[in-house]
């Protein structure tokens, strides 16, 4: 299987009931440098169109790695180095239909993102928005994922520090 295909792969969750309580998924924080400035990608979600990152159900016979950088280039279009950890993993709730939601937690791992196409597998069905951090942070609604993002954000300068000196 060519990773970065035109054709989206199929793919289902662990859980197999709705009564189970969490569904695992993978995500992905992507970010890039322009110039010196820092931008993290914001996606719109198919049904509700809020800000999200991109994320989804991992692929069975796939590495959480090789899963969410799938994930990335399928909903956003975008390709590059992914961290060998996850920063951490927020929760959401997916609604499934008009009365029923269920738990999702998402493992997320950071993307530098070296380069983005214009031809993806979900093109067409997301806005995508490359944001300062801070913004980034107002945008997401779900608690969680701007602690990660503001997590990441505090690495980022950590790291910028100990280059500049």
């Amino acid at each position: 299987m060519k990773l970065y295909s035109k054709k989206k792969i199929s793919r289902i969750s662990v859980k197999k009931k709705l009564n189970d309580k969490v569904y695992r998924q993978i995500g992905a924080l992507c970010y890039r440098l322009v110039g010196n400035k820092l931008r993290i990608l914001l996606i719109t979600s198919r049904r509700s169109k809020r800000w999200i990152m991109p994320k989804g159900w991992k692929i069975d016979k796939m590495s959480n790695r090789k899963s969410v950088a799938l994930e990335a280039w399928e909903e956003a279009g975008v390709q590059g180095r992914v961290s060998k950890r996850s920063i951490g993993t927020y929760y959401y709730r997916k609604k499934i239909d008009v009365e029923n939601f269920c738990t999702c937690a998402v493992k997320t791992f950071v993307i530098k993102v070296e380069a983005s196409k214009k031809k993806f597998p979900e093109q067409g069905q997301r806005k995508l928005k490359w944001v300062d951090p801070v913004k980034a942070i107002e945008l997401v609604a779900e608690p969680e994922l701007k602690i990660l993002i503001k997590k990441f954000l505090d690495q980022i300068k950590v790291v910028d520090d100990c280059l500049s000196h």
